[in-house]
């Protein structure tokens, strides 16, 4: 008698599962991103400089780590790395936790939670892309609407983390960092629902030592003209943007608009909500074949949204020019971040990522810090309107000196190779 053994159906498709990880992770991001300067700015009441320069020792890994991040992805068990990576982030958590209940908190030890959760994020962020694009081009072969679905998801995350840590100042610090820490432990738990994700074969040996990994992976991101061409337009945008976004709002909202951790709460939603529709609509609707021209608009429309800002008479007006600069902002990085890994070799993508993600982010150190003092020299009012000169001499300088405006979509199966 022969038996036939019931298979159950999945519960999630691999891509489900990563998607779901990748929310609760961000999600945890989210209330960081709403705890962390309002630990320093408000509860602290540290002066600009000050906060500027917490921001930078917490983004210092970006410069300094996610490099490393993409070589030791692109030779390891993707699933089982990302895994001890999300475990690790309940260790800074419980160090904050203690410290605060030994009545020690100070802004020693917020710079040291700060630092460990930017290094730990900096070694989760090649890795998870790398990842995404092993499990999309299985599953779906169209690569640039799954990266702007992963990405609407991330900041989705990162928007009800954003809306938790909005409470914070009502709840307490304790129960913030075991909110966080849940959430981790979430994320761990779909990504080990992931199939085993081993590194790829690849046809150009390593050069041995890590460092020439790296190295190789530089080398190989600017032989190539799309991919060198995106990341000098993140590298040159990037620091003065993540400047304004991580120092020069949160003083702007505690002494312009005499604010809390719920209007910073509300500031990063808004940001949050442009960037989630625009990413959903990328992933939904057509592709877009000038891929370039796009992202250039776009950045005109943010420099203008910078300069509503400057003259923004109310708070509600503030939060919705910076919803729209959330549009601009995530219509931007979808499609950069897409272009990137169209064109990054399977046996280089994980490091090229990184690269990507070190030119669109490893500004934040330097435009954190940079913010901090301009806050100081130029004073709150004015930071906005030099920001938006400040991009608006960029767009020019990429319009005339770089090929970025006549980038094309590549076809998907030139993708997949």
């Amino acid at each position: 008698m022969t038996t036939h053994a019931t298979v159950r159906p999945a519960v999630m498709s691999e891509r489900q599962w990563y998607n779901f990880g990748v929310g609760f992770y961000f999600a945890a991001g989210g209330v960081n991103t709403v705890l962390f300067p309002w630990l320093v700015a408000v509860v602290l009441h540290l002066p600009a400089a000050w906060v500027g320069f917490a921001q930078m020792a917490a983004n210092l890994p970006l410069l300094t780590i996610v490099l490393l991040g993409g070589a030791i992805a692109d030779r390891t068990e993707l699933r089982r790395h990302l895994l001890r990576m999300q475990l690790l982030v309940t260790i800074p958590t419980l160090f904050l936790a203690a410290c605060e209940l030994l009545g020690t908190l100070s802004y020693s030890a917020l710079l040291t939670y700060g630092v460990l959760i930017g290094t730990i994020s900096a070694l989760v962020m090649p890795a998870r892309d790398a990842a995404l694009t092993r499990i999309a081009l299985r599953d779906a072969r169209d690569l640039p609407r799954a990266v702007a679905a992963a990405t609407g998801l991330q900041y989705g995350g990162q928007l009800v983390g954003i809306m938790i840590g909005g409470i914070a100042e009502h709840v307490g610090l304790i129960i913030m960092l075991g909110i966080i820490a849940a959430l981790v432990l979430i994320a761990a738990a779909a990504t080990s629902q992931l199939a085993p994700q081993p590194a790829p074969a690849n046809p150009k040996p390593f050069r041995g030592a890590i460092l020439g990994e790296m190295r190789d992976g530089i080398a190989e991101a600017f032989a190539s003209r799309r991919i060198r061409t995106v990341i000098i337009h993140m590298l040159i945008n990037g620091f003065i943007f993540m400047g304004v976004f991580m120092v020069g709002f949160p003083i702007l909202i505690r002494d312009i608009y005499a604010g809390s951790s719920i209007e910073l709460a509300i500031f990063n939603m808004s940001f949050l909500v442009g960037i989630i529709g625009v990413s959903f609509a990328v992933a939904m609707g057509k592709p877009i074949q000038r891929q370039g021209r796009a992202i250039m608009i776009s950045l005109l429309i943010g420099v203008a949204c910078l300069i509503a800002m400057q003259f923004a008479p109310s708070f509600p007006l503030l939060a919705l020019a910076t919803l729209v600069w959330g549009v601009c902002g995530g219509f931007s990085v979808s499609l950069s971040r897409a272009i990137v890994q169209e064109a990054a070799p399977a046996s280089h993508r994980a490091r090229i990522i990184s690269i990507f993600q070190l030119a669109a982010l490893g500004g934040a150190p330097v435009g954190a810090l940079l913010v901090g003092f301009i806050i100081q020299w130029l004073g709150t009012n004015n930071l906005l309107f030099f920001a938006a000169v400040w991009l608006a001499a960029n767009w020019l300088a990429l319009f005339f000196f770089s090929n970025l405006w006549r980038l094309e979509r590549i076809a998907p199966d030139a993708a997949a190779k």
